[in-house]
């Protein structure tokens, strides 16, 4: 059976979708989980049932043979350098890392120790994919954020490119244009 590590609850959606995603799996298990602070670290241990690191060095060098990078991203290459270091595995949670440097700071990382660096996505962490009676409701400004609408659309009426807004339109915002 392979043992894996979470290292990290910073990003915890994330972090508790692998959880859910490994708890009933025949081919792995959580055997260990790291994070620096006591509460983060106490929550995982909870959730996992698995041995807790709070230093990093206890954790990379533990019986795992791999580990998740669930931790902050900032701390990501450090993190995945050290468990290299140590001959362990590592699935970097996406984002894999600040920069191209720090990714690539990874990769050479990895290679040189001998171990498979992967860089996913789990799934199961977006409701609006996997449920979609979840989806956020659109923003019209900014269609990347939920929620409702900031501020007044302006557009123009039918073969004209003048821009219709409600002191230009009758009846407020119609979006016709008002005679001359």
């Amino acid at each position: 059976m392979f043992k894996i590590g979470l290292a990290g609850y910073d990003l915890w959606p994330h972090t508790l979708a692998f959880i859910r995603s490994l708890k009933g799996a025949d081919f792995c298990r959580i055997t260990s989980v790291w994070d620096e602070d006591p509460a983060d670290l106490e929550f995982l241990v909870k959730h996992t049932g698995a041995k807790p690191y709070s230093d990093l060095d206890g954790f990379v060098n533990s019986d795992i043979d791999g580990g998740i990078l669930t931790v902050r991203t900032s701390e990501r290459a450090s993190v995945c350098k050290a468990l290299a270091a140590a001959g362990k595995h590592v699935l970097a949670d996406k984002p894999m890392a600040m920069t191209v440097a720090e990714c690539q700071e990874m990769i050479d990382a990895c290679e040189k120790a001998g171990v498979k660096l992967l860089a996913g996505y789990n799934f199961t962490t977006s409701t609006a994919r996997t449920r979609p009676g979840c989806r956020p409701k659109p923003n019209r400004t900014n269609p990347w954020r939920a929620g409702g609408r900031t501020r007044p659309r302006r557009r123009a009426a039918r073969g004209s490119r003048t821009p219709i807004t409600p002191s230009t339109s009758p009846g407020g915002s119609s979006g016709r244009r008002s005679p001359k």
